[in-house]
């Protein structure tokens, strides 16, 4: 089979002992690490029993590889790429579904029962994405002035945006599916592919020149401190994401649910356009991908440019935030169901011919009115999208426009210039809240996570070995939380109880009670302070209360409102606070500090003189 050709069945692979397929080359013909060279067109199978099989084929060739040790031949990655995940095939998982059972039962014996629940929960969002638009989409980054460099791809699957990428593109994809992840490794070796998620991904804003892919979809909200704080859906928040990581001048190029652009609110996109401006967007049919994905969500295509500093947002921009309501005809598989009102963005309301069809309701799983895109004609998906977004860049270009990051522009750091392949991050900084604080034994120094990287909290000298202490504290109740709420051996959780009492006992010894705090009472009021307030009281009080009690100047303001507001100005302009200079800072702020705080929450307060 030609790698150009459409696979209808997966091809075969021969284990130890097999007769025909691809055969495992000898230990002393180990092979080089080498990218594959995916065709243009569509590889998976299309029917679900041999998507199924492709994948199961895909998965035991990665364990293959695993277990000797070394990259994949040519011939095996052509066996690797026709994996498809399982968004497409949701059956496999039913165990209602007895048609899928054979199947069931061989991917359930290849699979742990953690690796069985990662891929189960995979196909509300793994789609994969059609390599003619892939290719398409690479070529407007090109035509954009792409000239090489380090490029993101989020939830980057199986890697069919790496494998387009031109040869100067140092690729780093970023996926959670860990069965997805390794086959990206084993087809694209060069590339940098971080099986993790995409809010765990701890890298320096501004680090790459481009981002490019098909994020994935839902009404999914992930915590990441640094980059989702708005609590956005996770094709949002991976959008939001990639402009922040790409560098002024860089270009984000991203598949993504017609919802982003289309959503009633507009603090997604506002904070979108807080970053980049909307260079252009292309709408695509429905089911434009339903051939490689099985899915028939309406997808569109946003081009962004990360603004250079002092550049305004650009009027498409702030049309791109818009929406409006407008009256859509029903689809005709619907009979004679009157028009719909839907919401669709400004953009693509005054720019129509950037959706490639024609705007038609239909009716969703539910029941509700649900915006379909009708093709107008049979030409190819990747050379409508030339068509329209081709002179769009090519405008931006002529404006001064145009892709201009580059290496030397961005935030160098390491790990992302360095390693290759398969890369699971040994620290999870996505699971650090930011503002968290650790104690650095090798500098003798409190550290805060500001989101990327670990920095110096400024903790005063004097404050050092009580905020250690303090930060003990912290760990030992937060492990307590823990074990109890995983249903811990009860022998684990008393002696974490004595380990914490021992410990603020401790610490009530040396420094006294944690919650200790002293009054800082305002200034006092001076004369000529009441005397000045006193007389703006009267004035006011003669103003709007005089004319009610036939008061017509201040002699006639009666004695007891006089005494009363006499009374007032002599009092102090702010309450008294409560200060507690051994909590201050950056301590204050770490977030786990009321773990250890409420554990003593009965105690009495105690006041410090």
């Amino acid at each position: 089979m030609r790698q150009s050709e459409v696979a209808e069945e997966p091809a075969s692979l021969a284990l130890a002992g097999g007769g025909g397929g691809v055969v495992a080359p000898d230990a002393d013909q180990r092979p080089e690490p080498v990218d594959y060279a995916p065709p243009r067109d569509v590889v998976v199978p299309s029917g679900k029993k041999a998507r199924v099989e492709a994948n199961i084929a895909a998965i035991r060739l990665l364990q293959t590889l695993d277990a000797e040790d070394r990259y994949a031949t040519p011939d095996e990655q052509a066996i690797i790429a026709q994996w498809s995940g399982w968004g497409a095939v949701p059956e496999v998982f039913d165990p209602r579904r007895a048609d899928f059972a054979d199947e069931r039962a061989e991917l359930e014996s290849l699979l742990s029962s953690a690796e069985w629940n990662r891929a189960r929960h995979t196909i509300l969002n793994a789609h994969y994405t059609d390599p003619a638009v892939v290719a398409e989409t690479w070529s407007l980054l090109r035509r954009a002035g792409f000239q090489g460099g380090l490029v993101l791809e989020p939830g980057s699957g199986s890697g069919t945006f790496i494998g387009h990428s031109p040869a100067d593109a140092q690729m780093v994809g970023v996926e959670l599916d860990t069965l997805s992840a390794r086959v990206a490794a084993a087809l694209y070796p060069s590339a940098q592919v971080r099986n993790e998620s995409f809010a765990d991904t701890a890298v320096p804003d501004n680090s790459f020149v481009a981002a490019i892919g098909n994020v994935p979809f839902g009404d999914i909200k992930l915590w990441d401190d640094a980059h989702n704080r708005g609590q956005h859906s996770i094709h949002n928040h991976f959008i939001i994401k990639s402009l922040d990581l790409t560098a002024p001048g860089g270009y984000v190029a991203l598949l993504t649910s017609r919802y982003t652009a289309d959503a009633a609110r507009v603090d997604a996109r506002t904070a979108m356009a807080d970053r980049a401006d909307l260079i252009g967007a292309v709408r695509l049919p429905t089911g434009a991908f339903r051939r490689v994905a099985g899915t028939e969500v309406v997808t569109d295509l946003l081009v962004f440019r990360v603004r250079e500093h002092g550049q305004e947002p650009t009027e498409t921009t702030r049309q791109f935030v818009r929406t409006n309501d407008v009256t859509v005809r029903t689809d005709l598989a619907d009979g004679d169901a009157p028009p719909a009102r839907l919401t669709v963005n400004q953009y693509f309301l005054d720019n129509p011919h950037h959706i490639l069809g024609t705007l038609t309701a239909g009716h969703g799983m539910y029941g509700q009115d649900e915006l379909r895109v009708l093709a107008r004609n049979d030409a190819p998906l990747d050379r409508q999208i030339a068509d329209v977004l081709g002179p769009v860049i090519d405008a931006a270009v002529l404006d001064g426009r145009g892709l201009l990051a580059n290496r030397d522009l961005v935030v160098y750091d390491s790990s992302l210039a360095t390693d290759r392949g398969l890369v699971v991050p040994v620290e999870k900084h996505g699971e650090v809240a930011s503002d968290t604080l650790r104690y650095n034994s090798d500098h003798n120094l409190i550290e805060r996570f500001d989101g990327t990287e670990w920095v110096d909290s400024k903790c005063p000298k004097s404050r050092l070995a009580e905020w250690r202490s303090i930060l003990e504290l912290r760990d030992t109740a937060l492990s307590l939380v823990q074990i109890q709420r995983d249903g811990g051996d009860p022998a684990d959780k008393a002696a974490l109880r004595a380990a914490l009492n021992e410990h603020y006992d401790a610490y009530v010894t040396k420094y006294g009670f944690l919650n200790r705090f002293s009054w800082k009472q305002p200034p006092e009021v001076t004369q000529d302070e009441h005397d000045t307030r006193l007389e703006a009281a009267l004035t006011t009080w003669l103003d709007t209360e005089g004319p009610n009690y036939g008061a017509e100047n201040m002699q006639d303001i009666p004695d007891g409102v006089r005494s009363r507001l006499d009374e007032e100005a002599w009092q102090p302009k702010s309450a008294a606070t409560k200060r507690q200079p051994h909590l201050a800072g950056a301590l204050r702020a770490d977030p786990h500090l009321q773990t250890v705080l409420g554990a003593w929450v009965s105690n009495t307060p105690v006041q410090v003189r």
